[in-house]
């Protein structure tokens, strides 16, 4: 069904924004060579009804009609839209007269040679013979039976779609989604809030779960929903002394690796995989783990006093809002400016561990804006309440 997915890969570019004279490289990208070149099936679009006629052309209501119907039902409209393509009433014989001589298994002229090259893109002609699709088209015999289309098969993050997919609910996942390659789509967080801006979520979930023939997996699910995920992980817990006894261990690049996991400022996650190796680290720098004994939780009076705002918004006030936040072990919201960004973003950040590096200061934080242990340049960074009390 390679000309039907041509067709349907165009009305999608054309769909999303593509415009004409760039359908071609758009496509490409995604491993899809078109063949002949896209301005031949932009007019066999258009004289099937499934573009307009405006400068760029836009999608017809029809498309998605024609989209749902049976294979020889859309060959057939296809082969009728090339007899009738061409402006001038010759170039239109012409084709009938191929037709005529395919039909008839007669020799082909020149002419009928330069024609052809239509009949094999739409799957019609193998050479200068008719296929048994051709034939069928043609009235020369039964086209056969129409094949049921498979169910969609997700791979971790990857989508793949059937040969044959139901292509009307396949124009409804390019909605959301591009392909990577012919009838695969990646499932990656980028792609998915991509795909929350085109349209509602609830309207991708049931488009998957539709094609998989299955509910989507949990994770997924929130992640399309933007829900909170619980994540479980199995693994030791390691609290240090203090603060600065995990930051002179980190400094280490034999250590740093199984110190990546932190979860507060004296505590880290270490997997099952990599305890026994860094224990044994540890212990050849004298430091020896004992079992972990319950220490009482500090009554809420006993905590101090958040810091007093001064006037001026300075790098001083930042660094002790931070320390505060860490030593309380609760989030405060910020701005940071990433690397190439045009305009600073707003996070929300449970401060874990502030650790110098070379020339630079960094923090390592739980971001509840991405879900997850990220680490920030301190001098990229601001307080999100002081921009919101500027005149």
């Amino acid at each position: 069904m390679e000309p039907i997915y041509t067709v349907f890969s165009i009305l999608s570019a054309l769909r999303n924004g593509a415009p004409p004279h760039k359908i071609g490289v758009t496509l490409g990208g995604c491993g899809l060579r078109i063949t002949p070149r896209v301005p031949f099936w932009l007019a066999l679009c258009r004289q099937a009804g499934l573009i307009n006629d405006r400068n760029p052309p836009a999608v017809t209501g029809y498309a998605r009609q024609w989209l749902t119907r049976l294979p020889d039902a859309q060959i057939i409209s296809l082969l009728e839209a090339w007899q009738a393509a061409p402006a001038h009433p010759k170039n239109r014989a012409a084709r009938k007269i191929l037709l005529i001589r395919l039909k008839m298994d007669r020799p082909l002229s020149a002419n009928d040679r330069r024609e052809i090259s239509g009949l094999r893109a739409l799957g019609l002609c193998q050479a200068e013979q008719l296929t048994g699709f051709g034939r069928a088209a043609l009235n020369l015999g039964d086209f056969p039976s129409p094949l049921r289309a498979g169910l969609w098969r997700l791979d971790g993050r990857r989508l793949s779609l059937p040969h044959l997919p139901d292509w009307g609910l396949a124009w409804q996942l390019e909605r959301f989604l591009a392909p990577c390659a012919p009838l695969e789509y990646l499932l990656t967080p980028q792609t998915l809030r991509q795909a929350s801006q085109r349209g509602d979520p609830q309207i991708l979930l049931q488009t998957l779960e539709a094609g998989l023939g299955e509910p989507v997996p949990p994770a997924l699910m929130a992640q399309i929903l933007g829900q909170p995920v619980l994540e479980c992980r199995e693994g030791t817990v390691l609290t240090f002394s203090g603060t600065q006894e995990l930051l002179q261990l980190r400094k280490s690049n034999t250590l740093r690796p199984y110190l990546e996991q932190i979860l507060t400022p004296r505590s880290v996650l270490v997997f099952p995989a990599n305890a026994p190796r860094l224990l044994r680290l540890l212990e050849r720098r004298g430091i020896y783990a004992r079992p972990a004994q319950e220490e009482p939780v500090p009554a809420p009076e006993a905590l101090p006093p958040p810091p007093k705002w001064p006037t001026e918004e300075t790098h001083a006030e930042l660094r002790r809002a931070l320390d505060y936040h860490l030593r309380l072990q609760t989030g405060l919201s910020i701005l940071y400016t990433a690397p190439n960004a045009e305009r600073p973003e707003e996070r929300r950040i449970t401060p874990l561990l502030i650790e110098p590096r070379d020339e630079y200061t960094y923090v390592i934080a739980y971001c509840h804006t991405r879900r997850g242990q990220r680490t920030f340049r301190l001098d990229r960074m601001e307080l999100a309440e002081l921009q919101t009390r500027k005149p």
